[in-house]
C-alpha cells in the first residue's frame, strides 16, 4: 500500500471529521450551547485518550509478529473485558453526570451545567464501543492494514454526518451527541469482521496478563498527565461564552492534520521500529527513527507557516456561513496560530514516544509526561488570568514542545540500554 493512497484517505477523514463538527457550530453558533457540548465531549475523550494511547502503545508492539489467529483470541477476550468494564463506568457517570459538570466547569451557568449533564450522559456510552475500536485498530496497525482502517473509519464519518443533516435542525447539540455515539458503534460494526468468529478467547488470559504488566505503566501515567484537557476546558469555562468552543475547534483542527501526519509517518514506523528492537538492529532502528523524525518536524512546520500566512484569508471566505461571525473566525484564527507549537511538537512526539514504546519501554515516557504536566498545572493557570484563552493556547504550545525536547534528549540513552547492537 502506498503512503499516497493512506495520505488521501486520513485527508478524507479529517475533511470529513471537520465538516461534521463545523456543521454543528455554523448551525447553533459558538455560545454556551456548543461550550455545553464541547465542555461534556471532556470526560469521554479523557478517558479515551487514557486507554487508546496505552492500547495503541502496547499492543501494535505486542502483536507484530505474533500469528493473526493468536492475535484474534488475544483481542476479542479485550473487548469483552473493556466493554464490561467501560460499560459500568457510563452507568456510574449517567447517575452522577450534574456533579461532575458543576465540579469540572465552574464557570457555566445553571441552565448550560444542565445542558452539559444531559450531552455527557450521552456521549459516555460511546466509551463501550470507541475503547474496542481501538484495539481493533492496534491489531490492524500490527498487520500494516492501515487502508482498510481508514475506509472503515471514512464510512462511519459519512452515517453520522447524514444523521446530523437530518437531526441537527430539530434537536440541536443533542443531535451532535447522539452523532458521536452513533459513529463510534458504527465503527465497531464495521471492524468486528477483522478478527473473525471467537474462538478459544479464554485461552488468552496468560498472554493478557503479561500485556497486562507492560500497560499498567501508561495507564498510570496518563490517568495523570492526560487530564491536562480537564485543567484546560477548566480554566476556560470562567472565561467569554464561546471561547471553549473556539478552542475546541481550533485543537480539532490541527488533532485532525496531526493525525493524519502521524498515522502515515509515526504509526506505520512502530511496527517496523518493534523489529528492529527484537532483532537487536541498533542501525536500522535509528536510520527509521531519524527519518520519521525529520518528516515530523519539517512537513508540519511547513503547515504551520502555510497557516500563518494564508489561514486568516482562508477562514474570512466562510466567515459569513452559519452563525460564525467575522469574530469567531478572529478568534479562531489567533488561537491556532498559537497552537503551532502544539501541532509541530505533538507530531513529532508520536514518533519520539513511539520508539519508546517499540523497546517495550512505557516508563520513561510516563514519566517525563507526568512531570511535564505537573509543572504546566501552574503555567496555564497564570496564562490564563494573564490572557484568557490565548494564554492557555500558548501554554498548550509550550508543554507540547517541552515534553518532546526531554523524551528526544533520553532517547539515544535508552537505545544503548535496550537495542543491543549485532
Amino acid at each position: 500500500m502506498s503512503k499516497g493512497t493512506l495520505f488521501l484517505l486520513a485527508g478524507c477523514n479529517v475533511a470529513v471529521a471537520f465538516l461534521l463538527q463545523l456543521m454543528v457550530f455554523a448551525s447553533i453558533g459558538p455560545g454556551k450551547e456548543t461550550d455545553a457540548f464541547v465542555a461534556a465531549s471532556t470526560v469521554p475523550q479523557l478517558l479515551l485518550g487514557i486507554v487508546s494511547i496505552a492500547l495503541s502503545s502496547t499492543l501494535v508492539p505486542w502483536f507484530s509478529g505474533m500469528r493473526s489467529d493468536q492475535q484474534n483470541e488475544d483481542v476479542w477476550l479485550l473487548l469483552l473485558i473493556l466493554g464490561g468494564l467501560f460499560f459500568a463506568v457510563s452507568l456510574f457517570f449517567f447517575a452522577t453526570a450534574t456533579w461532575w459538570v458543576a465540579l469540572l466547569f465552574p464557570g457555566f451557568d445553571v441552565r448550560t451545567e444542565a445542558l452539559c449533564a444531559d450531552l455527557l450522559r450521552i456521549q459516555m456510552f460511546s466509551l463501550v464501543f470507541s475503547t474496542g475500536n481501538a484495539a481493533i485498530s492496534a491489531v490492524c496497525q500490527a498487520r500494516s492494514q492501515f487502508r482498510r482502517v481508514e475506509f472503515i473509519v471514512l464510512a462511519s464519518l459519512l452515517l453520522a454526518i447524514g444523521f446530523l443533516y437530518v437531526a441537527l435542525p430539530e434537536y440541536g447539540v443533542v443531535a451532535a451527541a447522539w452523532a458521536s455515539l452513533l459513529l463510534a458503534l458504527t465503527q465497531m460494526i464495521l471492524l468486528l469482521p477483522i478478527l473473525g468468529v471467537p474462538v478459544n478467547i479464554w485461552t488468552s488470559g496468560g498472554d493478557l496478563a503479561k500485556l497486562w504488566r507492560r500497560i499498567k505503566p501508561i495507564l498510570a501515567g496518563n490517568a495523570y498527565s492526560k487530564t491536562d484537557i480537564l485543567v484546560d476546558r477548566y480554566l476556560v469555562s470562567m472565561g467569554r461564552a464561546g471561547d471553549m468552543s473556539l478552542l475546541g475547534l481550533a485543537q480539532l483542527i490541527f488533532s485532525g492534520v496531526s493525525g493524519v501526519l502521524s498515522k502515515i509517518w509515526g504509526q506505520t514506523a512502530i511496527p517496523g521500529l518493534s523489529i528492529f528492537a527484537k532483532q537487536g538492529d541498533r542501525s536500522g532502528f535509528v536510520r527509521l527513527l531519524r527519518n520519521r523524525l525529520l518528516i515530523l518536524l519539517v512537513v508540519p512546520s511547513m503547515l504551520y507557516l502555510a497557516l500563518l500566512l494564508l489561514g486568516k484569508p482562508v477562514l474570512s471566505i466562510v466567515n459569513d456561513y452559519g452563525k460564525m461571525t467575522p469574530a469567531n473566525m478572529d478568534t479562531l484564527w489567533m488561537l491556532m496560530a498559537y497552537l503551532g507549537g502544539a501541532f509541530v511538537f505533538g507530531c513529532a512526539g508520536t514518533v519520539i514516544s513511539g520508539a519508546f514504546y517499540a523497546m517495550a519501554d512505557t516508563r520513561t515516557p510516563m514519566r517525563v509526561s507526568v512531570a511535564v504536566f505537573t509543572l504546566f498545572i501552574f503555567v496555564k493557570y497564570e496564562a490564563f488570568v494573564a490572557a484568557g484563552a490565548v494564554g492557555v493556547a500558548i501554554a498548550i504550545s509550550v508543554y507540547y514542545a517541552v515534553n518532546a525536547i526531554l523524551l528526544a534528549c533520553l532517547l539515544p540513552y535508552v537505545i544503548k540500554r535496550r537495542v543491543y547492537a549485532r
